[in-house]
């Protein structure tokens, strides 16, 4: 996991030198790879992006990366997700198909692993924290993962370029991020 929770650890201050442009990113290497956690200020209430998240089979309408997600299976705070990701990367198609466990917690927290997949490594957390009296939320993305999945390009990139993995993941957690500030800001109020 990630060295520290962004939300819990930094909060607001981590995005006060954005000013609101963010999102801040920290990114550490463990010993299965990079670990990128991001951060950005959403101008809506919690509600609408917890909600959003939530909403795993929409993820493919907003979040760019992600080319369908369907459940498999839920149990109580537990839901078994089917996702295909993938980018085109100067015409070359790249991509990752795999079942993810996604847990929720209380705390507006959703943890997630790989469970199979066409890739060694997937794992992260979302996490949800409001802000000014709930007019906006701190949405919070961690994710580690093998990118080289992506296909024979990004290995060749990464095996040229020792620690591109890092920029790789880097560049997907800022899209993600991005494209769930940008639907839940547009719009208003929740999507129960």
């Amino acid at each position: 996991m990630s060295l520290f929770d962004v939300s819990k650890d930094l909060g607001r201050r981590a995005l006060e030198g954005t000013n609101g442009h963010g999102p801040v990113l920290w990114v550490h290497e463990d010993g299965a790879g990079p670990y990128v956690t991001g951060a950005i200020e959403v101008g809506v209430g919690s509600d609408t992006v917890w909600d959003l998240i939530r909403s795993y089979e929409r993820h493919p309408e907003f979040i760019r990366v992600i080319l369908a997600e369907e459940i498999r299976k839920q149990t109580g705070r537990k839901t078994l997700v089917r996702m295909k990701c993938g980018l085109s990367i100067l015409a070359v198609k790249l991509g990752i198909d795999m079942e993810v466990e996604m847990r929720e917690e209380p705390s507006r927290r959703i943890e997630f692993s790989l469970v199979r997949g066409n890739t060694s490594r997937f794992e992260g957390y979302w996490a949800v924290h409001p802000l000014d009296h709930n007019k906006s939320c701190l949405l919070t993305h961690a994710m580690g993962a093998d990118v080289t999945a992506l296909g024979w390009f990004v290995g060749k990139l990464i095996e040229r370029l020792p620690g591109a993995d890092g920029g790789v993941l880097s560049a997907i957690v800022t899209v993600i991020l991005k494209d769930v500030k940008r639907a839940a800001e547009s719009q208003r109020p929740s999507v129960r």
